[in-house]
């Protein structure tokens, strides 16, 4: 049951940054504003789930740097990456 739980947290989290992601939505700070956000779902639904265990700490830094490019974004640029432990990496 908690396996089920922790796969519906990490569908949520991911198809929120993809339905975010729709033009017109790019915006200066793009990345940052996603990477935000995501992090505010993992605050709000960590604590009952328990599904992420480890967050990548220069993850806003990162973001920030994305969005100084100021090029066009790719399909995927700034998109933050949820990953599960079962995934070989």
């Amino acid at each position: 049951m908690m396996r089920d739980r922790t796969r519906r947290v990490a569908g949520a989290l991911f198809a929120f940054a993809a339905l975010s992601a729709t033009p017109p939505a790019f915006s200066q700070n793009f990345a940052a504003e996603r990477v935000d956000e995501a992090l505010r779902l993992i605050d709000k639904f960590d604590q009952k789930y328990r599904a992420v265990i480890v967050l990548d700490p220069t993850a806003k830094d990162q973001a920030r740097a994305r969005d100084r490019e100021r090029r066009a974004p790719g399909p995927l640029q700034g998109l933050p990456v949820l990953l599960k432990d079962n995934i070989d990496v």
